[in-house]
């Protein structure tokens, strides 16, 4: 009964559901069964119950919804065995359904699938949807071997409009790891023209907490995008600059960015410059108490 219920819930909801809402590539209608089979599959999410030979049958469905609903059922339910269960399966020629496919693996995080994840980043014919997905889900293990994936990736692609959108979440994703490493494959992106790979470069810099890349991130604190300097400023903070041999001059760029035009700029520098416990440091941290936006006098208390 519940199911039926659910079902018939369902279908009213598209029934009703403008064909815009659908997306631009027409899709096959849902109809009485394969609502029933996403029923199903919201059932086995609500309980966590890997079901394997229903999610198998589902996955191989006739309807690509089912199908891209199935995979997303194992990406949710968390069972280590959906990781051969997907894998089973080739990737479907819809990159829609081929992204989600990529997505539901990296979801289960299995050390066993980044051979297949970078076979995904280094072919220059798969998807670029595919090939986002892919870097994704290596930023969701972290551990070294993944971190080399993205590394070499990042050291042999090419900025274009397919590949853009993979390198920025491509050094989301390094910056994620776990472990240090050369750092070289992100700073050649660190003078991208394009201001979104250039703010992922400084925050794959900063989130590591190297202090090789405090140079790199002095460097970019003086960029003309606003959202780049934040990254950048706020790995300046003292421990980091003293092993680089930059304390002095990073605490100098943080004061001096007390005044930067940019609110996210100011805010950053003060937190940063927290880290500091010289009288310079200090008086400016009691100054910017007194400041009548909250973001700066929250943070400098």
């Amino acid at each position: 009964m519940k199911r039926v219920l659910i079902a018939a819930s369902l279908l009213a909801l598209f029934n009703r559901m403008p064909v815009a809402a659908l997306g631009a590539q027409r899709r096959p209608v849902l109809d009485s069964t394969a609502i029933t089979d996403i029923a199903t599959l919201l059932m086995l999410e609500d309980v966590r119950r890997f079901d394997e030979p229903e999610l198998a049958r589902l996955l191989d469905s006739k309807h690509p919804e089912v199908r891209r609903r199935a995979m997303l059922s194992v990406a949710r339910i968390r069972d280590p065995r959906g990781v051969a269960l997907l894998r089973a399966r080739q990737l479907d020629g819809d990159t829609a359904l081929a992204a989600t496919m990529v997505f539901a693996v990296g979801q289960l995080r299995d050390t066993l699938t980044i051979a297949w994840f970078d076979s995904l980043l280094s072919n220059s014919r798969t998807p670029p949807t595919v090939g986002l997905e892919a870097a994704c889900a290596l930023g969701k293990i972290k551990t070294a071997a993944a971190r080399e994936v993205l590394a070499r990736y990042l050291s042999k692609a090419a900025s274009g409009p397919n590949t853009n959108a993979t390198i920025g979440e491509a050094l989301l994703s390094i910056g994620r790891s776990s472990m240090r490493g050369d750092i070289a494959a992100i700073i050649k992106w660190a003078t991208a023209s394009d201001e979104e790979i250039r703010w992922r470069a400084a925050w794959a810099l900063f989130r590591p907490r190297d202090p090789a890349a405090v140079a790199e991130l002095f460097r970019l604190s003086s960029d003309p995008s606003a959202l780049v300097r934040s990254w950048a400023i706020r790995g300046l903070v003292k421990t980091q600059a003293d092993s680089a041999s930059l304390g002095e001059r990073a605490e100098a760029k943080l004061l001096a960015g007390l005044s930067d035009p940019d609110r996210r700029v100011r805010t950053e520098a003060v937190r940063a410059l927290g880290t500091y416990s010289d009288s310079a440091a200090i008086a400016a941290l009691v100054t910017a108490l007194s400041s009548s936006d909250t973001w700066i006098s929250t943070s400098a208390a």
